[in-house]
C-alpha cells in the first residue's frame, strides 16, 4: 500500500484519462500530462479547459449554436458537472475514470470496469492515463 508521511491511499486510487501523452517514463505532473481530458466540458476543477483561455475561438458543442468566449472557457461556460449523479454519467469528464467508475482497490485481485462514456479509442492514442493518490501523482503511462 502506498504510504507517506501526508497521505495514505487505502480508500484506493484515483484514475484519469488526461490531455497530454507522459513525454518521457516519470514525468506524470499537471504540467506534463494536464488536466483529464474533458471535450465535452464538464468543467471540474480538474478539467482540461479549467485554466484555458477561450480567445474567442468557437467551441462547438456548447449550447444551441457554436459560440465563442474570451476568458476562462470554464467559468464562461459554467458547467462545473460534479460526476456524482450515476444516472446521469454523460455530464462527468470524459477522462474523469474513478468519477464514473470508482477507485482502484487494493484489496481486489481483479477490477473490471465498463465506461459507456469513455473517448473514442482513436482519441486515447494521444493522451495518457494517471493514477492519483489523493493529491499525488503515483503512476501514469501513454495509451498504444
Amino acid at each position: 500500500m502506498l504510504k507517506n508521511a501526508d497521505y495514505e491511499c487505502d480508500s484506493g486510487l484515483n484514475w484519469h484519462v488526461h490531455e497530454k501523452p507522459v513525454p518521457a517514463p516519470g514525468e506524470c505532473g499537471a504540467s506534463a500530462t494536464g488536466g483529464h481530458a474533458d471535450p465535452t466540458f464538464g468543467c471540474t476543477g480538474a478539467s482540461e479547459f479549467h485554466k484555458k483561455e477561450c480567445n474567442g475561438d468557437p467551441i462547438d458543442g456548447v449550447g444551441p449554436e457554436p459560440k465563442t468566449y474570451p476568458g476562462n472557457c470554464c467559468d464562461l461556460i459554467g458547467n462545473a458537472y460534479a460526476c456524482d449523479d450515476r444516472e446521469n454519467l454523460i455530464k462527468c469528464e470524459a477522462g474523469d475514470q474513478s468519477g464514473k467508475l470508482g477507485k482502484i482497490k487494493f484489496n481486489k485481485k481483479t477490477q473490471v470496469f465498463q465506461d459507456s462514456f469513455i473517448l473514442p479509442i482513436d482519441d486515447l492514442e494521444q493522451l495518457s492515463l494517471v493514477v492519483h493518490c489523493g493529491s499525488p501523482r503515483v503512476a501514469c503511462g501513454n495509451f498504444d
